[in-house]
Order: C-alpha cells, then sequence, then structure tokens
C-alpha cells in the first residue's frame, strides 16, 4: 500500500491532487462524489491536448444541474502512481481545472485519511 500525503487549508477546502496531464501538470480535486473524470477544456487545452473531435456529447448530473460535456481521450493521465493510458475524460468550461473521479481508479482500493491528511492506494488486482 503506498500512501499520499496532502494538504487543506481548513476542514472546508477541497482535496487538491497534483495530475499529470500528458506532460503538464494540473492539480484537480479529489471527488469521491463524481463517476466520472472531468477537465476544464481551457485546461486540456493548455495542457497540450488536441481537442479535434470529441468522443462523445455526454449529459452529466453535477451540484449545479445538467450539463452536456464532451469527451476526450488523453494520451497519459497520471497521479497517485497510477498510469492511465488513452484515458476518456469528460471536459467542459467549468469553474477550475476539474475533479478526479471514481473511474480513474479502477482497479485500485483507496482510502482518504482527513486525520493523517493522507491517501492510501493499493491495486486490487
Amino acid at each position: 500500500m503506498r500512501k499520499f500525503p496532502f494538504t487543506r487549508q481548513t476542514d472546508e477546502s477541497l482535496i487538491l491532487i497534483k495530475v499529470f496531464v500528458n506532460t503538464s501538470v494540473l492539480y484537480l480535486a479529489l471527488d469521491t462524489g463524481a463517476t466520472h473524470t472531468v477537465i476544464d477544456t481551457t485546461a486540456l487545452l493548455l495542457a497540450g491536448c488536441t481537442l479535434v473531435q470529441s468522443e462523445r456529447d455526454t449529459k452529466l448530473e453535477t451540484a449545479s444541474g445538467i450539463v452536456s460535456a464532451d469527451m476526450y481521450e488523453v494520451n497519459i493521465l497520471e497521479s497517485f502512481g497510477i498510469l492511465r493510458k488513452q484515458f476518456l475524460v469528460h471536459s467542459y468550461d467549468l469553474i477550475g481545472n476539474g475533479v478526479l473521479g471514481l473511474d480513474f481508479f479502477k482497479n485500485h482500493k483507496f482510502c482518504i485519511d482527513l486525520d493523517l491528511e493522507e491517501v492510501s492506494i493499493s491495486s486490487s488486482l
């Protein structure tokens, strides 16, 4: 089991996680309530992603209501020692860089320890 520390300014702050998108670094909110990983369209462009054609148009249920999102394939998405290649992410114009959703953790077990401010990750394979 690997452990990864995080820090929050207050108990109400988001857990922001360093995520590599291709060769760029983004800080995404770790969101255990999000089924899918969602990254802001502009953040994807700044990370060097080519957004020529969306894989498909989807509808996402967010705290603000239903939104339309595109899906794009990201060559590399890496965080917590987990490397995903050709990973599909949802994208639309949102506030902040986005969220790291549960789909990223497929085949892994993870535990968020708010007292120790660390995330423990292990492979379930």
